[in-house]
């Protein structure tokens, strides 16, 4: 008898080239990953205990549905980083940004189709979730390991399913339709991956080099909406109409140990001035930079994956990046050095990754 086993499971997106439209083309693999997060609905009930009825729930409404899925740790690779443009917004050349540079483009979105697969090679089940927006995503590597991105909460406007493989098909279900699919694996990425061992940080111009790890979060703040008298629902199902973009949030949390102290106390100096140039005087901030490099073992190397947190061109009237606190204490023995925990707000990113 064929079984459903986790690792015979198939898991592509790809972007759509309109707003909740099934593509038929461009599947790519999230990259080097273990867990998925689906977004099978999740359905609000309004529940009635009103005159005419019992201590218990008489009757109940379905109401709204919504569609929450993730994919929390992947390990970043060279040839995977198509992702971050669902991230951040746009992709122009090799640079991934925000439209913090006057250009506005509707923010993208795409479809992730999952299919699980038995022991006979069937898909009995595939789930295909539409119009997929990046909430809240995190890129964060920690000293000896590797450069990952999580996604931690994607937001999908609607799904399909289909079953190939069992003798009843699941076609008097809700959300069947005949053109779910799997998508065309391209297949694993030789690309190389970006260890922590082959970083070059700098922070505030100065190249850091005892920094233990950081963590870069982005939240989009996407709110779902649900408009009335919408055309798209035959079956009358809640699902959302539109899922919009609000203000682009990042915060970056960087350890680092208080060691050179003629380099590494310049943060904690930053933390009282925040930038000016003279103080009393406005606030500048400053900007951190991040740079990756594949390593020789652990694929095709020469790539080059850089994080940008404010960039450049900042001033007195849009400033870069500004800490929210720095403390350094001093932990108990046998603890030898002083660690630093900075928590930065940062104004805009730009990621470049060949």
């Amino acid at each position: 008898m064929s079984i459903i086993r986790t690792e015979r499971a198939s898991v592509l997106w790809a972007k759509e080239s309109t707003f909740g439209s099934l593509p038929v083309s461009g599947w790519k693999r999230f990259g080097i990953h273990e867990v998925v997060n689906v977004a099978d609905p999740e359905y609000e009930w309004y529940p009635y205990f009103g005159i005419f009825s019992t201590r218990g729930r008489q009757t109940i409404l379905r109401g709204r549905q919504s569609f929450r899925g993730a994919v929390p740790d992947i390990r970043m690779q060279g040839g995977n980083a198509g992702i971050l443009e669902m991230i951040l917004g746009k992709k122009v050349g090799d640079d991934y940004q925000d439209d913090f540079r006057g250009v506005t483009i509707p923010f993208p979105s795409f479809t992730m189709a999952v299919g699980l697969r038995d022991t006979d090679g069937y898909f009995p089940l595939i789930r295909d979730y539409l119009g997929g927006r990046v909430n809240r995503a995190t890129i964060f590597a920690n000293e000896g390991e590797e450069l990952r991105i999580g996604l931690d909460e994607i937001l999908f406007k609607d799904m399909i399913h289909t079953s190939t493989a069992l003798a009843y098909p699941l076609s008097g279900h809700a959300k069947y339709s005949a053109s779910a699919t799997v998508g065309t694996d391209p297949g694993p990425s030789a690309a190389g991956r970006f260890m922590f061992s082959s970083a070059e940080i700098q922070i505030l111009g100065l190249t850091v080099a005892h920094v233990r790890r950081f963590s870069l979060t982005v939240d989009n703040q996407i709110e779902a909406k649900y408009y009335l008298a919408r055309a798209d629902s035959a079956d009358g199902a809640q699902h959302p109409k539109d899922l919009v973009p609000g203000k682009q949030v990042y915060r970056l949390e960087t350890e680092l140990d208080l060691s050179d102290p003629n380099i590494d106390r310049n943060v904690w100096e930053f933390l009282l001035d925040q930038g000016a140039t003279t103080w009393p005087g406005p606030t500048l901030g400053g900007q951190i930079y991040m740079q990756f490099n594949t390593m020789g073992d652990t694929g095709s190397t020469g790539q080059v994956f850089t994080i940008i947190c404010s960039t450049g061109g900042f001033s007195t009237t849009h400033p870069g990046s500004v800490l929210l606190s720095a403390p350094a204490h001093i932990p108990a023995p046998p603890t030898g050095l002083v660690p630093q925990m900075a928590t930065w707000d940062v104004s805009d990113v730009t990621i470049y990754a060949n």
